[in-house]
């Protein structure tokens, strides 16, 4: 925003010395020992302010060329994840957004964030197509395959709270959980694990926390990445992830 509102502002000045000083195109500037044409001092103003505002207009991490190999704007999950295909699932970009499409029965499609131990993250997750009876999940402090917190909701609207540890699930919050704030379709979901003794974790849904912080003193998880996850007792199912933004 800066970079654009210097180069109208060269644009401007260079196309005023060019017209106006010091009364007409070609005229000539004097200061002393210092002569300059103003063609000469207005036309490289110009210039300059032009190629400001072309600069500031590429994307940094689109390469300006509008966007993966499926075009669209490139969205800012794109500088955590990759594009993967396996056994599992796939994780695709298009149209300024990231699909996750689970394939597996009962095995959820799970990425890790690359350079991403943050302590609260949000996205939209929006039901795109395939299966009905689905389930979306935020994943943090991922010390390391088995060992970690999600952060889960249900098509059904319901919710949990689970810790894995030796790859082994136990809710903290006695299983899932009815709430009106979970939408069958589209969510907005934020995970806040906060702390390391205890590990305080906070879910939010559409912008409102579904419950009371939960308070983890048993053998804590303090430090980790984050991640998502999907899946589904009757794949496939694909998730559309929107507006990945890490926190803090």
């Amino acid at each position: 925003m800066v970079l654009l509102l210097v180069g109208l502002a060269l644009v401007v000045f260079g196309a005023f010395v060019l017209i106006r000083m010091p009364t007409r195109p070609g005229g000539t500037i004097r200061a002393r020992w210092f002569e300059v044409s103003s063609v000469g001092a207005g036309l490289p103003l110009i210039v300059v302010g032009v190629v400001a505002i072309v600069i500031s207009q590429v994307d940094p991490f689109n390469g300006g060329d509008g966007g993966g190999e499926n075009g669209g704007t490139v969205p800012e999950a794109a500088r955590y994840f990759e594009e993967s295909d396996g056994e599992r699932g796939r994780v695709s970009f298009e149209g300024g957004a990231m699909y996750f499409e689970a394939m597996k029965k009962g095995r959820p499609l799970a990425r890790i964030a690359q350079g991403a131990d943050a302590d609260r993250f949000r996205v939209r997750a929006t039901y795109a197509e395939g299966a009905a009876d689905h389930g979306v999940g935020l994943i943090c402090r991922h010390e390391y395959a088995g060992r970690y917190y999600v952060f889960g909701i249900s098509s059904d609207g319901r919710y949990n709270i689970v810790k894995y540890v030796n790859s082994k699930p136990r809710s903290l919050i006695g299983g899932f959980q009815e709430s009106g704030l979970v939408d069958g379709r589209v969510n907005t979901l934020e995970a806040r694990c906060e702390g390391e003794s205890p590990v305080i974790l906070t879910f939010l849904v559409n912008r409102a926390p579904v419950r009371p912080p939960v308070e983890d003193f048993d053998d804590p998880i303090s430090t980790g990445a984050i991640g998502l996850r999907i899946g589904t007792p009757e794949p496939p199912v694909t998730v559309k992830f929107e507006d990945f933004e890490v926190l803090d």
